[in-house]
């Protein structure tokens, strides 16, 4: 069992990940524009705008306290984990890559403790979430 104040201190954590990715969002958006004109790259610049939107509407529900934004961070961070862990279990080509994977393995570690937290009962009360919740 959570106490509040400890529901309260994580979910201040998450928000704060969050509107640092949401800053990187509207660059990522930006650029991503940029990169559609591209032919080689116009794949990443359009994975690129989808996740910055995310991020960026995932911050505003959490600021806002939305319902929604509970099932929505479950299977972002269900997902996430997901496309990370192949990531990092994809060998390593580089000392450059090395260090991606370190990185992406914080993502890792984020995506899991947002995992942990969002699924608990108090949370769910806490952004008033009614009813069963997938994950």
């Amino acid at each position: 069992m959570l106490s509040k104040q400890k529901i309260e201190k994580s979910v201040t954590l998450i928000q704060l990940i969050y509107f640092i990715l949401a800053i990187f969002g509207f660059l990522g958006i930006f650029f991503g524009l940029l990169g559609l004109f591209e032919s080689e790259s116009r794949n990443d610049s359009i994975e690129t705008i989808f996740l910055s939107f995310i991020f960026i509407i995932l911050y505003f529900g959490l600021v806002q306290r939305k319902e929604w934004v509970i099932p929505a961070i479950l299977f972002c961070s269900a997902f996430g984990i997901i496309r990370t862990l192949i990531f990092v279990l994809h060998p390593a080509c580089s000392s450059n890559a090395i260090v991606e994977k370190f990185f992406i393995f914080l993502f890792f570690l984020f995506w899991t403790y947002q995992l942990h937290i969002f699924s608990k009962p108090e949370v769910k009360k806490l952004f008033c979430c009614k009813g069963a919740v997938l994950f």
